[in-house]
């Protein structure tokens, strides 16, 4: 039989555990430790993860919860700064705001849902602007600055407004 060579003992200072004999440690009844590791220079380490690890997480937690993502305050500004292009005496009310972004995430998931399965059809998992650009594209939604002349919607809303109907 091949002898194999044993490595030394290496003798650790006392942490204020119970030992045993023999210089064992004896099990269940040290102290435990709270804090995170240290390094040699005293600070302390974070907890590494894997590339994605922390991105799925957030994806699962994004998922199972039923809250709104885009913060209130910049979407109550981007939807007045709209209505001032329209008209000048708009006036929201917390529903109506709750109502308008509601379906605005709606919209960005299901165009952000559309625009990956263009990019797993181009056998890619990264998602890329001409991803958004092709799924924009086959909605038949405006998809370029310089075609963004007035559409019907545009029309119908002017139509309306300018014959003191309601919106």
């Amino acid at each position: 039989m091949a002898r194999v060579k044993q490595s030394a003992v290496r003798h650790r200072p006392p942490t204020g555990e119970p030992m045993g004999p023999g210089g064992r440690r004896i099990v269940g009844t040290g102290l435990v430790r709270k804090t995170k590791a240290m390094t040699s220079t005293g600070v302390k380490t974070t907890k590494r993860y894997r590339p994605g690890t922390r991105a799925l997480r957030d994806i699962r937690k994004l998922q199972a919860s039923t809250k709104l993502v885009l913060p209130r305050a910049p979407f109550v500004r981007l939807v007045r700064e709209v209505a001032q292009e329209v008209r000048h005496d708009f006036r929201f009310t917390k529903e109506c705001i709750a109502i308008i972004q509601e379906a605005a995430e709606g919209h960005v998931v299901e165009v952000i849902q559309d625009a990956y399965a263009c990019a797993r059809h181009a056998k890619r998992v990264t998602l890329m602007p001409k991803d958004l650009l092709l799924a924009q594209r086959i909605r038949g939604e405006r998809s370029r600055p310089w075609n963004s002349g007035p559409t019907a919607v545009d029309a119908a809303l002017n139509r309306r407004i300018r014959g003191g109907e309601r919106v």
